[in-house]
């Protein structure tokens, strides 16, 4: 006896269905080990992507390499983010960040319009690397530019590596 092709098509769609919830479900939990404390410590920025937006457009200039952003270090303690060019000396003072390992989300300044504002961390690997994605903009983000007579904003696009 063949089994009704209805109640096959039915039982693979509820096991889709099934699969389908629990890799939300894992999305939306903190890579392994993300935590407010081993976020802490020396990294460098090993690749640099950015993008250009302009407001009212949206991307003007598509996401590519920084290369003059690889090689300066991000020193975050508990309670601040530093970036230091290759000499050591700051470029961004310490500012203050809030961290959210669920959310997978660091806010740099005190409203993220501020300083380098909320990136996401992505493929964080305990004490190796982590990915950091900086949001697509809000209009806060926007400056005033006068070689265009628009407003834009640069997304950062960051691979960080541990240093001991």
């Amino acid at each position: 006896m063949k089994p009704n092709i209805k109640y096959v098509a039915l039982a693979f769609m509820a096991f889709a269905m099934l699969g389908l919830g629990s890799c939300k479900e894992a999305e939306s939990l903190a890579p392994a080990g993300l935590s407010a404390t081993t976020i802490q410590g020396n990294w460098a920025i090993t690749t640099a992507f950015g993008a250009e937006w302009t407001k009212g457009v949206g991307i003007t200039t598509p996401k590519a390499p920084e290369t003059d952003m690889v090689g300066l270090k991000v020193e975050i303690s508990a309670t601040t983010v530093t970036v230091k060019d290759i000499s050591g000396a700051a470029i961004l003072p310490a500012t203050t960040y809030t961290f959210d390992a669920t959310a997978k989300t660091i806010l740099i300044g005190p409203n993220g319009n501020t300083g380098l504002g909320m990136f996401k961390i992505n493929d964080f690997e305990l004490g190796i690397s982590m990915a950091w994605d900086q949001r697509d903009p809000i209009d806060a983000d926007y400056r005033p530019e006068a070689g265009c007579g628009c407003e834009l904003y640069y997304q950062k696009f960051w691979t960080l590596s541990k240093m001991p």
